[in-house]
């Protein structure tokens, strides 16, 4: 084309009006990808309140239990499925609660919303992204979750369930004491 040039990198010396010339390199813009998952919860006669963590043996951390949305799914009902598909319970859904947004390692930019959830049955079974599971006490459940994102979601629980069930009482076990998380201690 007439009046138009094309300068390869190397050609550009900083200063040089070609280098006046060059268009600004316009980031990419990458869709968010969307995902849900829950913070499952029980009531027990010892401990007082737990949640539900899971092991993911690729990642190797402890996580809540969560995933992407398929086309045309719900969050809510991609929380549900996903808590089934990965901890083998049936769950019914309660408060929303924070969502978190963040960028995971292969630089993505991930939006992912969580719904507290009472556990109603089921049965864990290893499978291929889950290898265990396990139930601790609100108050413990940082220290165990590798993500500091999600132990402030699961911080928001106790509150969060007192708001819907004003018959709930919480002992002092419930209720996380604000803690350095261990990953931020390490460094």
């Amino acid at each position: 084309m007439v009046g138009e040039f094309i300068f390869r990198t190397a050609d550009v010396h900083p200063g040089s009006p070609a280098a006046l010339c060059q268009v600004p390199t316009v980031p990419t813009v990458r869709s968010v990808i969307e995902a849900a998952g829950g913070v499952v919860w029980r009531v027990t006669p010892g401990p007082g309140l737990e949640v539900l963590v899971v092991h993911r043996r690729r990642q190797r951390d402890w996580s809540l239990p969560k995933g992407r949305l398929h086309t045309g799914e719900s969050a809510l009902s991609c929380a549900l499925r996903e808590v089934h598909e990965e901890a083998g319970l049936d769950c019914i859904a309660r408060a929303e609660l924070p969502a978190v947004q963040y960028v995971d390692r292969r630089g993505r930019a991930r939006h992912v919303r969580y719904w507290s959830m009472e556990a109603l049955g089921g049965e864990f079974r290893p499978n291929r992204e889950v290898d265990c599971i396990a139930w601790v006490q609100v108050a413990f459940a940082g220290d165990l979750l590798t993500s500091p994102r999600e132990a402030t979601v699961v911080s928001t629980l106790p509150r969060a369930l007192v708001a819907l069930h004003p018959s709930i009482r919480l002992t002092t076990t419930d209720v996380p004491l604000p803690s350095i998380h261990r990953s931020t201690a390490l460094r």
